[in-house]
């Protein structure tokens, strides 16, 4: 850009610590902050840290009063559009399609025309009413997002498999950067173990955990409760929202209850990482996966699936922090890695030590640093 300090507007639905996508522009909001520039921040939340600066100006957008996501990604686009106006700003950033205007970057966290086109899509699984609404909304979405991707100046996809759909769908190699998804390494570290509690018994032995939504079969729940059927002694501990979830039924109909825990929704997600000897994430499609990152910082061996965009730092490094699985729905093979993990004392240390380096690598210091350069060469 030829400033040495600039005026970067943000434009994005949600920027809040909490959020995947919202704390990557969190960490670059406090990146760029520190380097003196000024924020313009378009959005309809805000962390509330964010607002204590001076620097930051945050503009508002309501659309909670309408009924879907839908209708209310639309509008928010439409008042964006209006509420951006050039002189206010050296650099606009935005995620995907969010606004009609034209941008100087475009981090790209979910290729709708990607997600469309998954056999997992629930239009292809289930045709109901619901399910017709999600094929509505990625078809809408896969077309608008194409306009933004070809509007903007650089595109940053968060994986590899991001850049590998973004390249599948047109796009010229030569306008994508990828910048890999980080990790707060403070928040999630190793922790001395002293044992889970679940409904008040410290549960003894070996203990797997999965962490995510339960509701969906693309996190792929189910293959994780009938591999257990082939792994003797061990404990899988499920943290996510159980209400109107299929599997706490399935672990039933499978004589596993008294072996598999539903424990709900958990903030604490991050000590319960550092407790356990394995955190399986079979995913059948995941544009990064952050969670299995968040695992890797906490010292924990990892199973993932070369689904989940975060594989590509387990398969293209020096370093080994768990197993990538070839095909997600293949109980066996899922259970025979986690056998091989448990049974190997030397090889869950090495996957531990080496999942922290990794995770180190991708801190968001580092993480948020390679944005700000991005936007200032």
């Amino acid at each position: 850009m030829g400033l040495s300090v600039l005026r970067i507007c943000i434009v994005t639905h949600k920027l809040i610590k909490g959020d995947g996508q919202g704390r990557v522009n969190y960490e670059i909001v406090q990146t760029a902050l520190q380097n003196g520039d000024s924020v313009l921040i378009i959005s309809t939340e805000i962390d509330e840290v964010l607002l204590k600066n001076h620097k930051v100006e945050w503009i508002e957008i309501k659309t909670n009063y309408l009924p879907t996501n839908l209708l209310k990604y639309q509008l928010f686009a439409l008042l964006s559009t209006i509420t951006l106006k050039k002189e206010k700003y050296d650099f606009l950033l935005v995620n995907g399609f969010i606004t009609w205007k034209k941008s100087d970057m475009n981090i790209v966290h979910f290729v709708h025309s990607s997600w469309l086109n998954s056999a997992y899509h629930p239009f292809r699984e289930t045709k109901n009413l619901k399910t017709f609404y999600q094929y509505i909304y990625s078809l809408l979405n896969a077309k608008l997002e194409r306009k933004s991707f070809k509007d903007t100046e650089k595109v940053v996809a968060v994986s590899n498999k991001v850049k590998q759909e973004l390249l599948s769908s047109g796009l010229p190699e030569n306008k994508i950067k990828v910048i890999n998804n980080g990790v707060d390494i403070t928040e999630f570290t190793p922790q001395k173990k002293v044992g889970l509690i679940v409904q008040n018994n410290i549960l003894k032995g070996k203990i797997i955990l999965f962490a995510g939504d339960i509701k969906s079969t693309r996190k792929n729940l189910d293959t994780v409760i009938k591999s257990l059927l082939y792994v003797p002694n061990v404990h899988l501990v499920v943290a996510g929202k159980k209400e109107g979830s299929i599997y706490p039924k399935m672990a039933e109909d499978f004589g596993l209850n008294d072996r598999i825990h539903f424990i709900g929704y958990r903030k604490d997600v991050a000590y319960l990482m550092s407790q356990v000897d394995i955190f399986v994430f079979p995913t059948r499609y995941d544009p990064f996966s952050l969670v299995v990152l968040e695992a890797m910082a906490s010292g924990t061996a990892v199973i993932t699936t070369k689904e989940a965009g975060v594989s590509s730092l387990l398969r293209n490094t020096n370093k080994q922090a768990g197993i990538v699985l070839e095909d997600p729905n293949n109980e066996r093979e899922l259970a025979n890695a986690m056998n091989k993990i448990l049974q190997d004392e030397n090889l869950q240390k090495q996957f531990s030590t080496e999942g922290r380096l990794i995770a180190q690598e991708n801190s968001w210091v580092n993480v948020s640093q390679k944005y700000l350069q991005e936007i200032i060469s």
